[in-house]
Parts: C-alpha cells; sequence; structure tokens
C-alpha cells in the first residue's frame, strides 16, 4: 500500500514537475520573441526618425501638424463611439422597459 501511494505521489510529482518545465521553456520562448519585437520596434523607430530628419523642414513641420490633427481626430472619435456605446445602452434599456410594459 505504502509502495503504491510512493509510486503515485512519485509520478503526479514527475508530471508536474514535466508541467512546470514546459511553461517555464514556453515562458523563455515569450520573452525571446518580446525581446526579438522590442528589437524590431526599436530598429523601426530608428529608421522613422531618420527619414523625418531628412526632410525638409517645411515638410516636418507639416507632418508634425498632420500628426497633431490624427491624434485629435482619433480622441474625437472615441468620444463619439463612447456616445455611441451610452446610446446604445440606452436604447437596449429602454426597449426592454417597453417590451414589459
Amino acid at each position: 500500500a505504502i509502495n503504491s501511494e510512493h509510486a503515485e505521489i512519485k509520478a503526479r510529482n514527475d508530471q508536474q514537475r514535466k508541467r512546470v518545465d514546459e511553461v517555464l521553456t514556453e515562458r523563455l520562448q515569450l520573452e525571446q520573441k518580446t525581446k526579438q519585437s522590442e528589437t524590431k520596434v526599436t530598429q523601426m523607430q530608428a529608421a522613422m526618425e531618420e527619414r523625418f530628419n531628412a526632410m525638409p523642414p517645411s515638410q516636418r513641420q507639416q507632418y508634425q501638424e498632420l500628426v497633431a490633427e490624427q491624434q485629435q481626430l482619433q480622441a474625437e472619435s472615441k468620444r463619439y463611439d463612447d456616445m455611441i456605446d451610452e446610446l446604445d445602452k440606452t436604447l437596449i434599456t429602454n426597449e426592454g422597459e417597453l417590451a414589459r410594459n
């Protein structure tokens, strides 16, 4: 009885150890992929900055203005999306009240 219990516990421990090793290996692979992605992003940012700095000053100014406008439009778009979400919730609530009446 003790030997079979010992064998079961050992088998469970071996399975758990194997799973921990798998998780660790997976984590290390993900960390490596993350580092590779971060390196790519850094390289892309450096290339973009180099292109930006190569632009004539008037084009740089225009680019910066367009980026600012884009940020403003994205913020405005998010506000409108939030408003639509709220209106959808209100509509669903009102439809539910109408269905009950």
